[in-house]
């Protein structure tokens, strides 16, 4: 445990204060705590990768010192937000499917994109054309087929 602003926070906690704006939200009194294990909530919190994880699987960090200096490969990153709730067991959760093709470029791109949540309700869905010309569309791993993107007019830019 370190000591951040007067109260002992985790390695964890203190490394993602530095790279994004969290605040630590007090946790609701009109409510009784919720048994983690009686609602599967606790499952939540172990699927969320650890800053240390975040690292050693290549996500960019943006820091908030780099971003302010104007410095670094995220300098021009913008925040949703100016300001973010810490993660609890009451968070919503959703899960994100990316379906790829390989083009010209000689790069798997974007063909479609699904967002679902805690209930597995599709709360976004779009077929995606990509920047460069389709040589496999990968159907096998992907379902995605040339009829199935013929007139689609959403893309990444």
């Amino acid at each position: 445990m370190y000591k951040t602003k007067g109260r002992a926070v985790s390695l964890h906690a203190a490394f993602l204060g530095k790279a994004f704006p969290v605040r630590n939200a007090p946790r609701p009194r009109k409510e009784p705590p919720v048994a983690a294990a009686e609602t599967g909530d606790a499952l939540k919190l172990r699927l969320i990768l650890s800053a240390s994880q975040l690292v050693q699987e290549g996500y960019p960090l943006v820091l908030l010192d780099e971003r302010a200096a104007g410095g670094g490969p995220y300098s021009d990153y913008a925040f949703t937000k100016d300001e973010y709730a810490e993660v609890s067991e009451r968070s919503p959760l959703f899960g994100v499917d990316c379906e790829m093709c390989m083009t010209t470029a000689g790069k798997n791109e974007l063909t479609r994109v699904c967002v679902v949540n805690e209930q597995l309700e599709v709360v976004y869905h779009s077929l995606v054309m990509p920047e460069n010309r389709i040589v496999d569309y990968l159907t096998r791993y992907s379902g995605i087929t040339k009829e199935m993107l013929e007139g689609v007019t959403t893309t990444l830019r």
